[in-house]
């Protein structure tokens, strides 16, 4: 019986465990971080089902993938580049990987020199091979003001938006009219207030930009000490809003998303006392945009996406300061500066007007146009992939083992890292964060049910298949 045991359990390995293999081709590196999972996912989604139709292998998995020596090479495309990030990329290009990126938060900013210091660092720009941007606007604020290489730049769009299209808006179709049947008539508030109520106290989060070099001398101190109070007093702000709206509109439920870097315990403070407020954070915001009356917003891009969705929008803004309200939001929705003011503009959505606006349809759709690349022409996800397919990249096989063994490794190496993060102090603010947004693993049933909705609404991928390597790691082809 002893000399069987090995034979025996090589059996119920073979049981337990299945072997994939993807025949040679390039492949394309997608990170989600997961506390931005609800904003990113969909998108890369899109972008990863558009790379397979034309023959490329996407893995879809957490940004740690960027360190694995036992996946293919490829383009590890990152989702941002601010100060820190180039010590990260190095290790993707030590193992053959090459690196491009785009930078989420680079459509709306104050300025070009803030968004300079706060969201690019030059040795990582200077490490990749292209740079997606959102639209001339911000390829014009990086090479003009910022003096960065333009030959890394191609004006591309954001695949998060090639989704509000009228075209494919429909995928989003059906979540919102679940989310109308289960609240009913809404009001959708999106709060950003991190910079008070944030997860890590103010001195803590001024020594990190210290750190970091995003602040580099008394000026830009006083900045962000300037922009702490600003989020401070639009955080007590919207506190007093939405308990007037929930009065005034007893009918309606509101709906408060707060950002994924803000405290959700407050909101949910608050919440507690109000029958008809709720706190949800779930699923991408462009459903709730779409299923809401009307969306409240404070120098949010929600409000862009509102404006590209075709929803009406408020930018409410009990404190402006010009050193920190953010142009496009505000442009392109109505604005109220105080309740009476909000509850004007309620009243015209609500009684089926239009809000007005400072900003003609005209002009509008002119910095739409100047902001945003994939707000008509091209979709983002082609124009990336065009400019992908002009890099030399290798084409390798995939070979992976899956089954119940494998995630059981993957969840006790996982495990063994928490726990020693955890005794070093290093997991509170991420813990507290993936704690407070709940859904923010991986899971191909989720990738599978974009998958279906893209193929009703475009009548393309068909081919397409989606295979789960291991927990929150994806394989698209």
């Amino acid at each position: 019986m002893a000399m069987d045991a090995p034979r025996d359990w090589q059996a119920v390995k073979g049981l337990m465990s299945n072997r994939i293999e993807i025949s040679p081709r390039r492949w394309i590196l997608l990170p989600i971080g997961f506390a931005l999972k609800a904003r990113e996912f969909d998108g890369n989604a899109m972008l990863a089902f558009t790379a397979a139709e034309r023959g490329w292998g996407v893995l879809f998995g957490h940004k740690s993938i960027r360190y694995r020596t036992d996946l293919p090479r490829g383009m590890h495309i990152e989702k941002n580049i601010a100060p820190g990030t180039s010590s990260k990329m190095t290790s993707a290009l030590a193992i053959g990987r090459k690196l491009s990126a785009c930078c989420e938060e680079g459509l709306v900013y104050s300025n070009a020199e803030e968004y300079g210091r706060r969201k690019i660092e030059r040795r990582a720009y200077e490490l990749l091979e292209q740079f997606y941007c959102w639209g001339e606007h911000q390829a014009r604020d990086m090479v003009d003001t910022l003096q960065l290489d333009s030959g890394k730049i191609t004006i591309t769009g954001n695949p998060r938006f090639d989704l509000h299209r009228p075209e494919m808006r429909a995928i989003f179709g059906e979540r919102a009219d679940r989310l109308r049947r289960s609240y009913g008539p809404y009001i959708l508030v999106t709060t950003k207030f991190s910079q008070h109520n944030g997860y890590v106290s103010k001195d803590a989060a001024l020594q990190k930009m210290k750190l970091l070099g995003k602040v580099q001398n008394d000026e830009q101190e006083g900045e962000a000490c300037g922009q702490m109070e600003f989020h401070r007093a639009g955080f007590m702000g919207f506190m007093e809003a939405i308990d007037a709206m929930s009065r005034r509109y007893p009918g309606h439920t509101i709906i408060v998303r707060p950002h994924p870097s803000e405290r959700h315990e407050p909101w949910r403070a608050k919440a507690a006392t109000l029958k008809n407020v709720k706190v949800l954070c779930e699923g991408n915001v462009a459903q709730w945009i779409l299923g809401a009356e009307v969306l409240i917003h404070n120098n949010c891009t929600t409000g862009v996406e509102a404006y590209l969705l075709g929803k009406p929008a408020i930018s409410y803004r009990p404190l402006c300061d010009p050193r920190f309200d953010l142009f496009l939001p505000n442009a392109l929705s109505a604005e109220a500066f105080d309740v009476d003011g909000l509850f004007n503009l309620l009243e015209q959505t609500m009684t089926g007007g239009t809000l007005s606006s400072a900003k003609t349809d005209a002009e509008k759709a002119e910095l739409a146009r100047d902001f945003i690349a994939n707000s008509e022409g091209r979709n983002a996800c082609d124009r990336i992939l065009d400019a992908l397919d002009t890099i030399d990249l290798p084409e390798e096989q995939l070979v992976a083992t899956t089954g119940p063994l494998r995630s059981l490794r993957v969840a006790f190496r996982r495990g063994v890292r928490r726990i020693r993060r955890t005794l070093d102090g290093r997991e509170s603010v991420s813990f507290r964060r993936r704690h407070a947004l709940r859904d923010n693993d991986l899971r191909k049933i989720e990738l599978v049910d974009v998958l279906e909705a893209a193929q009703r609404v475009t009548g393309r991928f068909a081919g397409v298949r989606v295979e789960e390597l291991e927990k929150d790691l994806l394989c698209i082809h």
